[in-house]
């Protein structure tokens, strides 16, 4: 699934241990405001998690950023109840976020940014050891 919006809140990164593997594991979550309505008036919100620290790097989402989302949606179950997971895929910056640096303080910018878009490389589709067993969502 796809949605075309803007970066409204930047959340902390969150990070732990895993108690069934002991792996480490970091994911952050973003508010997207969004018009999924051709006439709609005000922008939504939805809340999307980016799991794993290299992913939060290469994306690079910050507060004002216009993204296009690739995402999926997962239901976990909890204490008998279950919770909605929505998890971005892929990202590709759109408008203004285009032009701006991208780029880590070891890489160099590109020279020419005119009429590229710049979009993330999908990582592999791999789960972490466990798939989260002892996380509340």
């Amino acid at each position: 699934m796809e949605l075309t919006g803007k970066i409204a809140v930047v959340m902390p990164a969150q990070s732990g241990v895993s108690q069934s593997t002991g792996n480490a594991w970091k994911s952050q979550e973003y508010v997207i405001d969004y018009f999924w309505w051709p006439n709609q008036t005000q922008a939504s919100k939805i809340v999307m998690r980016v799991f794993g620290e290299e992913r939060i790097k290469q994306f690079n989402l910050q507060q004002n950023d216009e993204v296009k989302i690739r995402f999926h949606a997962e239901a976990h179950e909890y204490n008998g109840r279950w919770f909605n997971e929505i998890r971005i895929d892929n990202v590709e910056f759109v408008g203004a976020s285009i032009n701006k640096n991208r780029t880590s303080s070891s890489e160099e910018a590109p020279a020419n940014t005119e009429n590229t878009t710049q979009t993330s490389q999908p990582l592999q589709n791999k789960k972490p050891d466990g798939d989260n067993d002892d996380l509340p969502f």
